[in-house]
C-alpha cells in the first residue's frame, strides 16, 4: 500500500486500486471491446464509431487502462503508445460524464506515470480538457507545437 497526496494506493500487477472520498477505483491493465468503447465514446459526444473499427485501434495500443463501475460497465478509458524512453503519447483519456470529477482522469494518469515513469508524456487536447491537463502537470511548450493530420483515404 502506498500513501501520496491523501489517497491510498494498493499496487498490483494488473491493476491499480485508487481510494478516494468519492469511490474506489481500480483501474485495470486490459482492453475493452470496441463496443464497450463505442459506448463510452457515445457518452461523452463523440458519436459515429464503428466498434469493428474502435476494436483495430484498442488492439494497436501497447497500453490500455481502463475504469469500471460496479456493474462491469466501462466508465474510463486511457490508451497510450511509448518508446519508454523519451516520448509516450496518450491516444485516449476518456471518462464518463457522470463520473467525471471524481478522480478517475487523475488515477488513470498516475496509473500511465508509474507504468512509464522516465519517458514526457505528450497528448493532444481538446478545449474543454485544457484545464485538467494543466491541473495534472501538463503544460505548453514555448516552441509552439501544433497537431498536424493528413487524412489517409481507403481504395
Amino acid at each position: 500500500m502506498v500513501s501520496t497526496g491523501g489517497f491510498r494506493w494498493s499496487l498490483r500487477a494488473d491493476f491499480l486500486r485508487r481510494i478516494s472520498r468519492f469511490m474506489e477505483i481500480i483501474i485495470r491493465r486490459e482492453k475493452p471491446t470496441g463496443t464497450e468503447l463505442c459506448a463510452l465514446y457515445d457518452a461523452v459526444g463523440w458519436e459515429g464509431n464503428q466498434p469493428e473499427s474502435l476494436g483495430i485501434s484498442i488492439a494497436a495500443y501497447p497500453c490500455t487502462l481502463t475504469v469500471r463501475n460496479e456493474d462491469g460497465t466501462l466508465i474510463g478509458y486511457l490508451s497510450a503508445f511509448s518508446d519508454e524512453v523519451s516520448t509516450t503519447m496518450i491516444g485516449e483519456l476518456i471518462v464518463h460524464p457522470m463520473h467525471q470529477r471524481t478522480g478517475i482522469g487523475s488515477a488513470l494518469l498516475r496509473c500511465l506515470r508509474e507504468q512509464y515513469p522516465y519517458p514526457s508524456i505528450y497528448a493532444n487536447v481538446l478545449p474543454a480538457a485544457k484545464a485538467f491537463f494543466h491541473a495534472s502537470g501538463f503544460f505548453e511548450p514555448s516552441i509552439g507545437l501544433a497537431v498536424m493530420v493528413a487524412k489517409q483515404h481507403p481504395p
